[in-house]
C-alpha cells in the first residue's frame, strides 16, 4: 500500500515538473519573456529537434499530463509511445524532405543544427536517423519506411482500421454517386412530362380561339 502511494506520489511530482517544463518551454518559443534560461533551453529545443522543438513541447506536456491523472485513465503508455513514434516519423520526413543529401556524418549533423536553430529540419535527432535510414534503404527506401510506420502508429493510436477506413469511405463514395444518378434520373423525368405540357397548351389556346370565332359568326 505504501509503495503504491510512494509510486502515486513520485508520478505526481514528475509530472508537475514536466508540466512546468513545457509551459516554460512554450512560452520561450514565441516570446522572450523566460529570460536566460528559455533562451538557452529554445537553443536546446531547436538543435535537438529543429522545426518539431514546438511540437515536442506539446508532447511534454501530454505526458506531463498522464503522469497527473493516470489514475483517471488520461491516457495510457501504448498512446504515448505512438504519439512519439507519430512525432518522429513527422520531423523525420521534413528532414529527409529538405536535406536528403547525407553526405559525411559529421558535417550533416553539424548542418542540420544550424538548420534547427533557424526553424528547419528535424535538428540532431533527425539527422542521425534520416542518416542511417538513407545509407541502409536510400532516399526511397527512406520514405516507404517512416510513411509505413507513420501509417501504423496511428492505426494504433486511433484504434481505427486503415482497411476499414478506406472501406468507408469508398462506401460513402458509392452512396453519393448512386445519389446523384437518381436525382439525376427523376429531373430528366420530370423534363419528358413538362414538355408535353409546354407543346399541348398552344394548341388548346388554338381550339379555344376557334371556338370563340365559331360563336361569334353564330350570332352574327
Amino acid at each position: 500500500m505504501k509503495s503504491k502511494t510512494k509510486e502515486k506520489y513520485n508520478n505526481e511530482i514528475v509530472g508537475i515538473i514536466l508540466l512546468t517544463f513545457s509551459i516554460i518551454s512554450m512560452i520561450s518559443l514565441y516570446s522572450d519573456k523566460t529570460g536566460i534560461i528559455g533562451k538557452e533551453l529554445v537553443v536546446l529545443l531547436k538543435s535537438l529537434f529543429g522545426v518539431g522543438a514546438y511540437a515536442i513541447s506539446l508532447l511534454i506536456l501530454v505526458y506531463s499530463l498522464f503522469l497527473l491523472f493516470r489514475n483517471r485513465s488520461f491516457l495510457d503508455y501504448k498512446r504515448i509511445i505512438c504519439l512519439l513514434i507519430t512525432f518522429l516519423c513527422f520531423i523525420n520526413m521534413v528532414q529527409i524532405y529538405l536535406y536528403d543529401n547525407t553526405g559525411y556524418f559529421k558535417n550533416y549533423v553539424l548542418d542540420s543544427i544550424k538548420h534547427g536553430l533557424n526553424g528547419a529540419g528535424g535538428g540532431i535527432v533527425s539527422a542521425i536517423t534520416v542518416f542511417v535510414l538513407v545509407k541502409f534503404l536510400g532516399v526511397i527506401g527512406s520514405w516507404l519506411f517512416l510513411i509505413s510506420t507513420l501509417i501504423i502508429s496511428i492505426i494504433l493510436l486511433t484504434d481505427i482500421s486503415l482497411i476499414e477506413s478506406i472501406k468507408s469511405v469508398y462506401r460513402q463514395m458509392f452512396q453519393l454517386i448512386e445519389k446523384y444518378k437518381n436525382k439525376k434520373k427523376t429531373l430528366e423525368f420530370n423534363d419528358e412530362n413538362i414538355l408535353p405540357d409546354i407543346v399541348e397548351k398552344p394548341n388548346e389556346k388554338k381550339i379555344i380561339q376557334k371556338k370563340k370565332l365559331q360563336i361569334a359568326k353564330n350570332n352574327n
